[in-house]
C-alpha cells in the first residue's frame, strides 16, 4: 500500500486496535485497513513523530 492511501485511511472516520505492539486502524466506511508494528520505531523515529508540546495542530483535525 503506497503513503497516499495509508495517509488517505489515517485522516478520515477510523477504528484503532492494538495487538500487542501492532497498531491495526481501519477505515470506517471502507473496511481498508493499515497495520502499523510500532515495535520497529526507534527512539529517533519516535521523537520524530511526536507532537510538540506547543504544536496546536490539534485544531486543524
Amino acid at each position: 500500500m503506497d503513503i497516499k492511501k495509508v495517509l488517505e485511511i489515517m485522516r478520515g472516520s477510523k477504528q484503532y486496535e492494538f495487538h500487542g505492539s501492532v497498531l491495526t486502524v481501519t477505515g470506517y466506511y471502507t473496511g481498508e485497513r493499515v497495520k502499523l508494528d510500532l515495535s520497529n520505531l526507534t527512539e529517533e523515529m519516535l521523537e520524530e513523530l511526536a507532537p510538540d508540546e506547543d504544536d496546536d495542530r490539534e485544531e486543524e483535525w
